[in-house]
């Protein structure tokens, strides 16, 4: 799980996607402590850092559908599965 400096929390599945078929841009990876520093359009940067899962809010609920595993944030209402798409 990765959090990120803008309150969401990602999954690298989540990440990946983003950087390999959508607007994120990846500008640095520091693996030994798993952080990411991604561009975001607009030219807004994201620092996404490494956290163990057990530590998410309760308002963050990992699901699995089939091959995708995301982070649903519960809290918002109206949109299913928007959380940890920006």
């Amino acid at each position: 799980m990765l959090a990120g400096s803008n309150g969401r929390y990602y999954t690298a599945k989540q990440v990946q996607a983003k950087l390999e078929c959508g607007p994120w841009r990846l500008c640095l990876r520091e693996r030994r402590s798993e952080r990411w520093l991604v561009e975001l359009p607009g030219e807004t940067l994201l620092l996404l850092t490494a956290v163990e899962p057990d530590s998410l809010p309760r308002w963050a609920e990992i699901r699995v559908e089939g091959e995708t595993t995301r982070v649903v944030d519960t809290r918002r209402r109206g949109s299913p599965g928007r959380a940890g798409r920006n």
